[in-house]
């Protein structure tokens, strides 16, 4: 159900929380909060993944653009950083 309704997050840890839960007898609100936290944490990290996916594609886009010499340029800057 989990990996239907795209809680990758959750899905990912739920018998990890649900095992310590048990063990240590936390409440059933303790649980969800540590479920909720991975999703979030899941859906954090998504995000940032997807960011840098798009800049290198606007990159990649932006190299083509370029003149030869300066596509040497760009990548010496990518390589040894700018000034």
């Amino acid at each position: 159900m989990m990996a239907r309704l795209k809680l990758r997050g959750m899905h990912a840890v739920f018998d990890e929380v649900l095992t310590n839960g048990r063990k240590a007898r936390w409440a059933t609100e303790r649980i969800m909060m540590e479920l909720l936290r991975a999703e979030a944490a899941e859906r954090h990290l998504r995000s940032i993944r997807y960011e840098e996916w798009l800049e290198e594609a606007k990159r990649k886009k932006l190299e083509k653009k370029l003149p030869a010499g300066w596509r040497i340029m760009f990548s010496d800057i990518e390589k040894y950083g700018r000034s």
